[in-house]
């Protein structure tokens, strides 16, 4: 669901004349500390609430009276440098939400206290203050630790069973623990002035111990069921909602935080919602930008530049983690692509068919001597560098199943030619070439056909015994098999050309997504 498409900032703090568009469902906003995600956050879910209609009556899970956003939670203001009437921004809004599309908010001093208000352009008449559509906004409030809330009450919860079963499915996914919820009834509601929550009953665990990471899946599952429930009660008059998360990651452990995600997008497409959150998190932005959910997002980067706010939209995995990395004083990405083989002969030949433009741009990972099937659990298991980088395989792992061939990110694996192990295919040219072809020297002392095979006269087909032969013609290889490999290019062009061409599309695929120049594969 989209219900805001953009936001066009004409002046608010370090912003100044920014447009930003949301045209996704799941939405990320990144940066270094201070770069205003939380104040970009707050302009989002500002002038939503539910103050007239039939929905207004309700009530969300998480606390309070209203679907609204405090301005408490969101913005801080400063009476030095928040001046009435230097913000504003402009939101365009999916006009099934809002028939008039755009929302303009303006900053004016209040006349009871004389600190700052925002109003909508339209006028100050009861309720056209704000656009009429749920939204809640997860401040970092959420996460004050139940162990300091002074007045805390632990009740029986008032979810239905349906309600407690989901939030049960959600806690043991998200948290991918072996303490589960078990029964419906170990849900309980945790109740305060500040908190508002679920607390499950464990093995080894009750509602006045949850940890933090509960206590914010809690919040969050109680966001969504909150949603959830207009979506039923009131079918024809529910067009959507909001969900707003400052600081998405905090109290959860990578993994957690990808499955989070999961959950976001699942209950995003299932309940019309559209999220906002912000985030430092490297796992999640390597979630975003190489998972399954690639290009099924949005993420705003922000960066303060001289005072100024600079928004780049859909930043590259690589651009994103140097600019990170130099804030957290680490050193930047390798300026390469890594590519990576099954082992040292893979490398040797995939240098050998190889042009110098392209070799320029890559590096080989050297040492690894892995077989195709760890490659295959790498993948299958989304270990970031295996999926952000190139693999070579060999070319008999062509005639394997590898139960990938359907997975959404194969694009970034690459064969060497033809269908068979790099040693074979070296061994099968030269069995097959004539005792008298140019290529051999047969002088006395000279690398003939009977020296190359006088330890296996008879024709190999058992790799290990291939493998065996080619070790031994190492003194007449040349440096890194060069005699070998040259002649098996120069018998095989067209061959070699489409190894590179493929290769090249490999790049390519990979270089997209990480923020690398592409390789004009038209010019090889």
């Amino acid at each position: 669901m989209k219900i805001i498409e953009q936001i066009d900032i004409k002046k608010f703090r370090g912003f100044e004349d920014v447009s930003i568009k949301f045209n996704k469902p799941v939405n990320a906003i990144i940066g270094k500390n201070g770069s205003m995600k939380t104040t970009l956050l707050g302009m989002l879910a500002h002038p939503f609430t539910l103050k007239t209609g039939a929905m207004s009556s309700e009530e969300p899970l998480i606390g309070g009276k209203e679907f609204n956003s405090p301005m408490s939670d969101k913005f801080k203001f400063s009476d030095e440098f928040d001046v009435p009437g230097e913000h504003q921004w402009t939101l365009q809004i999916n006009q099934k939400v809002y028939p008039k599309h755009t929302y303009t908010c303006v900053s004016e001093r209040r006349t009871d206290n004389g600190k700052i208000r925002f109003w909508s352009t339209e006028g100050r008449e009861k309720n056209m203050n704000y656009i009429q559509c749920p939204v809640i906004y997860l401040s970092m409030k959420r996460l004050l630790p139940v162990g300091e809330e002074k007045r805390l009450q632990v009740n029986p919860s008032e979810l239905s069973d349906e309600e407690k079963k989901f939030y049960a499915s959600i806690h043991n996914k998200i948290l991918i623990s072996t303490e589960k919820i078990e029964d419906v009834q170990d849900v309980s509601s945790l109740n305060s002035n500040n908190k508002h929550t679920l607390g499950p009953t464990t093995e080894t665990t009750d509602a006045w111990t949850i940890s933090a990471g509960q206590d914010n899946v809690g919040r969050i599952v109680l966001a969504v069921l909150s949603m959830i429930r207009l979506k039923k009660k009131y079918p024809s008059e529910y067009k959507g909602g909001i969900i707003c998360i400052d600081e998405l990651e905090s109290t959860l452990y990578p993994a957690a935080q990808e499955k989070m995600v999961e959950f976001m997008y699942d209950s995003a497409q299932k309940y019309d919602l559209q999220y906002f959150f912000t985030t430092h998190s490297m796992s999640v932005i390597n979630f975003l930008k190489t998972g399954k959910y690639n290009n099924r997002n949005t993420i705003i980067y922000l960066q303060k530049v001289g005072g100024k706010i600079i928004a780049t939209e859909n930043p590259t995995l690589r651009d994103i983690e140097n600019n990170l990395n130099v804030a957290a004083g680490k050193k930047k990405m390798s300026s390469k692509i890594k590519v990576y083989c099954e082992d040292d002969v893979g490398i040797t030949y995939c240098k050998s068919f190889l042009p110098k433009r392209i070799k320029d741009k890559i590096e080989f990972v050297t040492g690894m001597d892995l077989p195709w099937s760890v490659y295959k659990t790498m993948y299958q298991h989304k270990v970031p560098e295996f999926l952000n980088n190139i693999i070579v395989l060999d070319g008999d792992v062509k005639k394997q199943d590898l139960g990938w061939k359907n997975y959404p990110h194969d694009k970034n694996i690459s064969f060497l030619p033809t269908m068979d192990a790099p040693e074979r295919m070296i061994y099968n040219m030269l069995y097959d070439m004539d005792e008298m072809d140019g290529f051999w020297d047969n002088s006395l002392s000279g690398y003939s056909k009977a020296v190359c095979f006088r330890d296996y006269p008879n024709r190999l087909d058992n790799i290990d015994d291939i493998k065996k032969w080619f070790e031994g013609q190492k003194e007449y290889a040349g440096r890194a098999y060069s005699k070998f490999l040259n002649e098996w290019k120069k018998r095989n062009p067209e061959i070699v050309l489409e190894f590179v061409k493929e290769f090249a599309k490999t790049y390519n695929y990979v270089a997209e997504k990480t923020g690398f120049d592409q390789i004009d594969i038209n010019a090889l």
